[in-house]
């Protein structure tokens, strides 16, 4: 399977690039999501701005110093999962890179949501990796589309 991600010039914002990889399977733990949606807004360009300010250009690193994945709010599906309490089909919004596939370490998994577990995550933002339940319910009720609830992923801002 490929992956189709978009990558943005960190030095010059303009330019953009179309990367294809392809798809490492999964380890145990880990979920793949297909992102079905994700808004582009202005909050978008804030976040390669800032980028190197507070950490965006590390939460889905390309590996390449000149080029980065800036991150996205979406709705994605769980195409398949070898982690606990995660199910297939299931459909969840969080934080994404611009891409087709990603690929999550589902961490305290609630009937409202998870934070995505990978390593950035916690020495990141410690306390924003928490699941919002509340925030879910809201969402179920709020939109048309039928959501788990929230992840909330290698958070932007610095701890407190």
């Amino acid at each position: 399977m490929q992956n189709t991600a978009v990558w943005i010039n960190r030095g010059d914002y303009r330019q953009t690039r179309v990367v294809k990889t392809e798809v490492e399977p999964l380890a145990d733990g880990q979920a793949r999501v297909e992102v079905e949606k994700f808004a582009l807004t202005a909050n978008n360009v804030t976040y390669a701005a800032s980028g190197d300010l507070f950490g965006y250009w590390q939460f889905y690193p390309t590996g390449e110093d000149l080029w980065g994945s800036v991150t996205v709010w979406g709705i994605a599906r769980v195409l398949e999962s070898v982690a606990d309490g995660i199910v297939e089909g299931e459909r969840i919004y969080g934080f994404f890179p611009m891409s087709r596939y990603v690929t999550l370490e589902p961490g305290n998994v609630v009937a409202g949501g998870f934070d995505d577990g990978a390593s950035l995550t916690a020495s990141h933002c410690p306390h924003f990796t928490t699941t919002m339940p509340d925030l879910g319910q809201i969402l179920r009720r709020w939109r048309p589309w039928r959501t788990r609830g929230v992840y909330i992923s290698r958070c932007s801002l610095p701890a407190l």
